[in-house]
């Protein structure tokens, strides 16, 4: 699999914002993306040694609003790094695909 295309981008959330604290960070990933592929990737693209890797998938959702519609949440797939040094910058981690 192509390391550009198995991270996505960080999670910006409550939860990820916490977890920083104890050094693990939350990425967007690829839907068919392994714990070995995103391993490899953020190692190869940020040069930062990995000690984990946890996969969550959030599936799609659907919810009735008013008037009959049906309002839906895309489904993903997500990564929780745990890094061996701590970031300063969240925002130093992830660069545009170019």
């Amino acid at each position: 699999m192509d390391i550009y295309s198995v991270i996505l981008g960080p999670v910006d959330s409550h939860k990820s914002r916490t977890l920083e604290a104890s050094k693990v960070y939350t990425f967007r990933v690829a839907e068919n993306a392994t714990k070995i592929d995103i391993k490899r990737a953020f190692h190869s693209l940020y040069n930062k040694t990995v000690v984990s890797v946890n996969i969550a998938r959030n599936y799609l959702k659907t919810k009735k609003a008013k008037k009959g519609t049906i309002r839906r949440r895309a489904s993903f797939k997500k990564a929780y790094v745990l890094l061996d040094s701590p970031v300063t910058q969240l925002a130093k981690l992830h660069t545009p695909k170019d």
